[in-house]
């Protein structure tokens, strides 16, 4: 409100002074005894004239990288790496590092591979993981890591599910799969065991070592299997293993639907309850996605959903808001839980879409994704360029509805991206981010303001700023860096695009300095509490030489520092435009 204020105050005081400053060079009457010029014909001093144009930048629709840099909008940041939105409208480092949940590094540092956190039947909170060769019970209260499973292939990527019907073999029942071992089981104690029931030979084909699993319709339903790999297959009603058929067909019976083979090998499975009470299975392919319908064997049918992308790996899909993202191979999508006819879809990473294509298809299938209830987040993790591993990830923060809307769904989310650390797997259990390293170690996620006590380098680079046409220059009057939180210290860097002599133009380096901005005890104006706090607004100013047709603004950190940024203002002192 004040800035806007400003800028009307100072245009309308612009308005009048124009024509005052060139009165006495005119000879028409401006009807009070004064001189008025037309603009073709503006003094030498007025084409000379100066105004101030002023802009507030507040990075409050995340990150636009896919977007030509003249026409970014104030709203959106150029780069937005390593910040993350843990309250509406901050952009912070602070509460978004990892760290180690215990000193113990599993298996000799192996690989975490994979983790599913769950509750045992005495409602004792744990983890299931496995690194490199071995599988692991892991007590979160005790931090003791039982060993369960042992001589597995050290480098497959398993598929672990926890369902919850101890009726069925006991009071926990676990399963696991590679595409390399045959299906595993585990009820809770002692060691895990291959499933008796497979291979498995149902209606002519033979199914063994199959790579997905997912619960579905009181059944588990398997993919991913070598010599079937376009094949659903789906177990008897209330058994997790175990697939007939009876003559004539029963619906308990169980099956295997093939999907159509133009949707290529299939490489991932989730099941999705729509709003109409109705359950499907989401069957995710290289070149598509289908849907699994019906109730049970005599109803099941497989329906086509789309070609036009496909589905890279089976650890991308999360639940936010009711619906269901996934990365697909032309970025994050997503499908609609109004209907089974309102599986739309739904690209929500065009304005990222440059980041999205950097995905290494060669090593697609250690992607993995995860959802972080407390701050609205997802964390989309994947390798880029060459990299074989994800070191990247794509952060989409749902805390973005409007507070006026009577509406608290269909909220699209907004980006950032973060990079630093290299976590393998990660997963979130009773409100907690639990991620596995490359070299053995269980890690929580949102904990700290280090990388467990390496820095988080970050930054913020602004959309450009100018005068109202490219065909003025602009020098800065003062950046003022808006900040909500405790201390404050950051590089601010000013850069301007500037055409030089030779015809050329370049981004030039104008300043640099490191600024801060320590807090002082106050008094708490929250409403909920009284007594001090150290985490309010501050006001931080910025004065670049230099000149050019655009300016940018580039905060970065490190080394323990750390912003709370809200947004910049940009006062420019703009140059006289020649007629």
């Amino acid at each position: 409100m004040i800035a806007r204020f400003l800028a009307c105050f100072i245009a309308s005081v612009l308005t009048f002074a124009t024509p005052l400053a060139v009165l006495a060079q005119s000879g028409e009457s401006s009807g009070n005894g004064n001189a008025y010029v037309a603009p073709a014909t503006q003094s030498e001093l007025s084409q000379r004239g100066v105004s101030l144009k002023l802009d507030v930048l507040t990075p409050t629709k995340g990150l636009a990288s896919s977007i030509a840099d003249l026409l970014r909008d104030g709203q959106y940041a150029k780069t937005l790496n390593n910040l993350q939105m843990l309250k509406r409208g901050v952009w912070s480092t602070r509460g978004t590092g990892w760290s180690k949940h215990a000193a113990t590094q599993h298996n000799s540092g192996a690989i975490i591979l994979e983790i599913q956190p769950y509750t045992d039947s005495s409602a004792t909170k744990k983890l299931l993981f496995r690194a490199g060769s071995v599988y692991y019970d892991y007590n979160i209260g005790t931090q003791t890591a039982t060993s369960i499973g042992t001589g597995f292939t050290a480098s497959d990527v398993p598929c672990i599910r926890v369902y919850g019907r101890p009726t069925y073999a006991g009071p926990i029942n676990c399963f696991f799969a590679d595409g390399v071992h045959e299906l595993q089981k585990w009820t809770g104690t002692g060691s895990m065991a291959a499933s008796s029931y497979y291979p498995l030979t149902l209606s002519g084909k033979t199914f063994t070592k199959p790579k997905f699993l997912e619960e579905f319709q009181g059944r588990q339903a398997l993919a991913g299997f070598a010599d079937n790999a376009n094949t659903v297959l789906i177990t008897n009603s209330g058994n997790y293993e175990s697939a007939t058929a009876s003559t004539p067909q029963v619906d308990t019976d169980g099956g295997w639907l093939d999907v159509p083979n133009v949707l290529g090998p299939i490489t991932g499975l989730r099941t999705l309850r729509l709003n109409t009470n109705d359950t499907v299975l989401i069957v995710g392919c290289e070149n598509g996605v289908a849907m699994v319908t019906g109730t049970g064997a005599q109803t099941f049918q497989v329906k086509e959903i789309t070609r036009e992308f496909g589905i890279v790996s089976n650890r991308t899909f999360i639940q936010a808001q009711n619906d269901l993202y996934f990365l697909a191979t032309d970025g994050v999508r997503s499908f609609a839980t109004s209907s089974i006819a309102g599986l739309l879809n739904l690209r929500k990473t065009a304005l990222v879409q440059d980041l999205t294509n950097r995905l290494n298809k060669t090593y697609q299938a250690k992607a993995f994704a995860y959802f972080y209830p407390s701050t609205l987040e997802a964390q989309f993790w994947y390798p880029i360029d060459a990299n074989t591993s994800p070191q990247n990830a794509l952060i989409l923060n749902f805390n973005t509805r409007d507070p006026n809307s009577s509406e608290d769904f269909g909220t699209a989310p907004i980006f950032s991206t973060k990079d630093g650390i290299s976590p393998a797997c990660a997963n979130v259990g009773n409100g907690v981010a639990y991620a596995g390293t490359t070299n053995g170690y269980i890690m929580v996620m949102y904990s700290g303001d280090t990388y467990d006590g390496s820095d988080i380098n970050w930054t913020y680079t602004s959309p450009l700023m100018g005068s109202n046409t490219p065909a003025q220059s602009a020098s800065n009057r003062k950046f003022l860096i808006m900040t909500e939180g405790g201390n404050q210290s950051f590089t601010a860097t000013a850069f301007t695009l500037t055409s030089m002599s030779d015809g050329t133009t370049k981004l030039l380096q104008q300043d640099s300095r490191v600024l801060t901005a320590n807090s002082a005890s106050v008094t708490d104006l929250s409403t909920w509490s009284s007594g001090t706090t150290t985490t309010y607004p501050k006001l931080i100013d910025f004065e670049s030489r230099g000149s050019g047709r655009f300016w940018a603004l580039k905060l970065s950190g490190g080394s323990g520092n750390h912003i709370d940024l809200v947004g910049v203002q940009s006062i420019l002192t703009v140059g006289g435009l020649r007629q």
